[in-house]
């Protein structure tokens, strides 16, 4: 991922304080739990231009 946050999130280093974010992250942890293993590390977006610029595109896009 490129977001350290949300790494750092589910690797219970940090909280999630955004109350719209929690249900989200609670079915992050549900899934997380299906998995024999699981593993998540951060990329730099300078790193990972490619994802960086594909999310970009989804969150400017009008919704539906």
């Amino acid at each position: 991922m490129d977001s350290e946050l949300i790494v750092r999130q589910l690797e219970h280093r940090y909280r999630v304080r955004n109350e719209r974010l929690k249900p989200f992250f609670n079915r992050l942890v549900d899934l997380r739990g299906r998995f024999d293993s699981f593993s998540v590390i951060s990329i730099p977006r300078a790193k990972n231009a490619r994802a960086d610029a594909l999310a970009n595109e989804a969150l400017d896009r009008a919704p539906d």
